[in-house]
């Protein structure tokens, strides 16, 4: 018969042997849904230098404008435009492609309102052949303007007109305040996100975008004829060849409210 001490300390026992034992995994954390490497195309984190962090050698020169105060207050770690023609040229080396899908990310901050345009892709010498442009950059309208030309259009064309003109009527970005904007076009549908929220979405028949050859990406303006450069400062910017999963929205937008 087990006495009463004897039998405590069967029970302390067991309770350590089942303690040890190995999980099961039934409570393991859960696999992590944000890979902010996967399908990036080209990243200017402005560290000091305006070189393309992503690996692709994409990097670019400087047309006007210098490095400056970020929205941490670290010095040359943001992008200072102060209007025309400041901006940033890089030459497409062949790595900057994408078709049904692509994403963009980055951070601004305007001085003003007006006409100016943040990021592009565009034949900087003649102004045709663009893929996107991302800013307040139609004339007489202060919101935000994402759009992406008919994939069928020649890269000879001016492709005025769009798959997605995507206006956000319901938001207009203040002067002197920092954002994060997230573009996003997935086969044919475009959406913006500002600081993590989905400001303006829009559905096209067209669900294919291109990159012509001879075309650069552009940041901070536009191409050389009519520059409308950015007038304020913009950082961390990211291009992907795919959509982003809104983990990924969220983490890129986690220091801005």
């Amino acid at each position: 018969m087990i006495s009463n001490k004897n039998f405590i300390a069967l029970l302390v026992f067991s309770f350590f042997i089942f303690s040890c034992k190995k999980d099961d995994g039934s409570t393991s954390e859960p696999v992590s849904n944000i890979h902010l490497d996967q399908g990036l195309l080209a990243y200017y984190p402005f560290s000091g230098n305006i070189n393309d962090q992503s690996g692709h050698n994409l990097n670019g020169t400087i047309d006007g404008g210098s490095l400056t105060y970020d929205e941490h207050g670290y010095s040359n770690n943001a992008f200072n435009c102060n209007g025309n023609p400041d901006r940033i040229i890089v030459s497409n080396n062949g790595s900057l492609t994408f078709d049904s899908a692509f994403s963009i990310s980055l951070n601004v901050m305007i001085r003003s309102t007006g006409r100016q345009n943040f990021i592009a892709i565009v034949d900087n010498e003649t102004g045709k052949g663009p893929s996107f442009a991302l800013g307040t950059n139609l004339p007489g309208n202060p919101n935000m303007n994402f759009g992406v030309p008919y994939s069928s259009n020649s890269c000879d064309s001016y492709s005025s007109d769009a798959t997605t003109l995507n206006n956000t009527s319901s938001f207009q970005l203040q002067p002197e305040s920092w954002y994060n904007i997230v573009c996003m076009f997935s086969s044919g549908i475009s959406s913006i996100y500002i600081n993590g929220d989905l400001v303006s979405a829009k559905t096209s028949t067209d669900n294919m975008a291109h990159v012509c050859p001879d075309s650069e990406l552009i940041i901070g303006g536009w191409w050389k004829t009519d520059p409308t450069s950015l007038n304020g400062k913009i950082d961390e910017v990211r291009i992907y060849n795919r959509s982003l999963n809104a983990p990924e929205i969220a983490e890129l937008a986690k220091n801005f409210d």
